[in-house]
């Protein structure tokens, strides 16, 4: 397989894997994101064997045949087997956490974006058979692309949406109409079947209630099965990334402590205050209940227009 050579432009951010940056092909000049995994600290390190053959699995081989509007698309990958490891994708404007921090305050039209555009991607992965196992806000990526045709979707009436400045100079309805939200970091994806309920994968304050109490028997060293990381995993995550991008008491600073997770968010979707009651099969404790991504677009009644392409 050919190798790529870019230039390194600027770093874009750090995770648990590897270092993204902004980087230019060459010859092309196509600027486009470089994911650079972590290399290990000494010879031998397990832990970092073990991250390169998840990352191998997850953006190496999976990644690069899905084919999802809101999925990040990764056209190449390099390196394996080496210390640098190259995983090469579209580049995006940013994430959902920075979108969500920079507008100031919470945003209801963003929040419901988010959960439709989500549930679409996590339901295309249902169907492949892939859990994520990693769906919060630093994960979910998205870009501006003007279109003729704004994307439609009932959650909430945007003309009587009031996610307005003061002075009227920020129109969050019209300005989110053009922004894409795609899932991206897939580390951690894995098939469904090939998911193992004693070693729950993903950010703590994200993981279903199963997983919670499955990391909790391994602490107490009891082997016994209950619910295992499925896609209803996935779909309890995203509940909380709504949870979080609204910051439903306080809950962004509150996750960043680990005060909050687990079954303790499933009553915030039915307090009359929060207008959640929507996602209330979303935030089912027990995985059997909970409904799955696909269930959930059809009680919120969303459809997606087909888009121009703009590539």
């Amino acid at each position: 397989m050919r190798q790529l050579q870019h230039l390194v432009l600027e770093e874009l951010g750090s995770g648990g894997f590897g270092t993204v940056f902004k980087t230019c092909l060459i010859p092309s000049r196509r600027v486009i994101a470089v994911k650079v995994l972590h290399q290990a600290d000494h010879d031998g390190n397990e832990h970092w064997e073990n991250s390169v053959e998840l990352a191998h699995r997850g953006e190496g081989t999976i990644l690069p045949r899905l084919d999802h509007p809101h999925i990040i698309r990764s056209f190449h990958s390099q390196g394996w087997g080496t210390p640098q490891v190259e995983i090469f994708m579209d580049l995006m404007d940013g994430t959902l956490a920075d979108l969500a921090w920079s507008l100031g305050r919470p945003s209801r039209a963003l929040a419901d974006f988010v959960l439709c555009q989500m549930l679409d991607a996590l339901d295309y992965l249902r169907v492949l058979g892939y859990v994520h196992r990693d769906v919060k806000p630093q994960n979910i990526f998205y870009s501006q692309a003007p279109s003729s045709r704004p994307q439609h979707f009932t959650v909430t009436d945007t003309a009587t949406d009031t996610d307005t400045d003061t002075d009227g100079a920020l129109h969050l309805p019209l300005l989110l109409r053009h922004h894409r939200f795609r899932l991206g970091d897939f580390g951690l994806c894995d098939s469904e079947l090939a998911v193992s309920a004693l070693e729950p994968r993903g950010s703590y304050p994200y993981l279903a209630p199963e997983l919670v109490a499955v990391a909790a028997r391994r602490r107490r060293r009891r082997r016994r099965r209950q619910h295992g990381q499925s896609h209803k995993s996935d779909v309890w995550a995203l509940y909380v990334t709504v949870l979080w991008t609204l910051d439903v008491r306080g809950l962004r600073r509150a996750m960043e402590r680990r005060f909050v997770f687990g079954a303790v968010l499933a009553g915030e979707a039915l307090d009359a205050d929060n207008g959640l009651q929507h996602l209330e099969w979303m935030a089912q404790v027990n995985p059997r209940h909970r409904a799955t991504a696909g269930q959930m677009l059809r009680v919120l009644g969303w459809e997606e227009e087909e888009e121009e392409s703009v590539e």
